[in-house]
């Protein structure tokens, strides 16, 4: 026999007398016993309502426009036999009644459960669309976010891009403004990884500059071994076919 208090959800809460169902997908359950201890199972018939609640007209819940029904899958005796009602067949805002009917694989319970009441409710009940807004989406707000200095000092590096003194604070904050922000500054100690890149740095600037300077000086050095009127000015120079000529 079908059990006296079937129910549908989810949450299988009410509100009153009626089952308040929050989601499109409904399962509809009840409790089925059978005196010999046999598995059983509940076939669960849905129906529309009049105005005063009284059942109206049956609902298809399988499609077939036969019988209409669902039928769970059996259960131990004293179990909730449960099924769930396939999607956009039950509308949202409307009153249903369902109820139940057992049978046992030989048997069928000769009388139906009592009805219960449910309703599927809209998961958000939106506002009716504005006609107009007194909003003007072309003005732009600017929020000036005026923050003290937090600080802190930063590290000191030598040549070789060694830290030299670290930094007075790791993390600092400025004051709060009206709204409750601040600006806060907060310093990583420098890794291995990022000191070791210094150092390489440091040392390939110190190499490319001894290196133009060696390039400059023997630069200067060529010019006045192989430029013997180098400091002579033209018109004092005398060339090698001069001085053949005046010998």
């Amino acid at each position: 026999m079908s059990g006296k208090t079937p129910s549908a959800g989810p949450k299988f809460s009410k509100s009153g007398t009626v089952w308040r169902v929050i989601t499109p997908e409904v399962v509809l359950r009840n409790t089925v016993t059978d005196a010999d201890g046999d598995t059983a199972n509940l076939t669960f018939q849905v129906y529309t309502t009049n105005a005063d609640g009284t059942p109206k007209a049956q609902v298809d819940l399988d499609g077939s426009g036969q019988y209409g029904v669902l039928v769970s899958p059996y259960v131990a005796s004293g179990g909730t036999a449960k099924v769930p009602v396939p999607y956009g067949i039950l509308k949202p805002g409307v009153l249903y009644k369902f109820r139940t009917s057992a049978y046992d694989g030989s048997l069928y319970e000769t009388s139906w459960s009592p009805w219960a009441d449910f309703r599927i409710e809209p998961y958000v009940k939106f506002p009716a669309a504005q006609a107009s807004s007194t909003i003007d989406p072309t003005v732009q707000e600017i929020d000036e976010f005026t923050r003290s200095n937090p600080g802190p000092a930063l590290p000191t590096f030598d040549a070789n891009g060694a830290v030299k003194r670290e930094a007075t604070q790791k993390r600092t904050c400025g004051k709060q403004d009206a709204q409750g922000r601040k600006l806060c500054i907060e310093l990583s100690p420098p890794t291995a990884q990022s000191e070791a890149r210094a150092k390489n740095r440091a040392e390939a600037l110190r190499k490319a500059a001894e290196a133009k300077a060696r390039k400059a000086g023997k630069s200067a050095r060529g010019q006045g071994l192989h430029d013997p009127h180098r400091g002579v000015p033209q018109e004092h120079r005398v060339g090698e076919a001069d001085l053949l000529r005046r010998g």
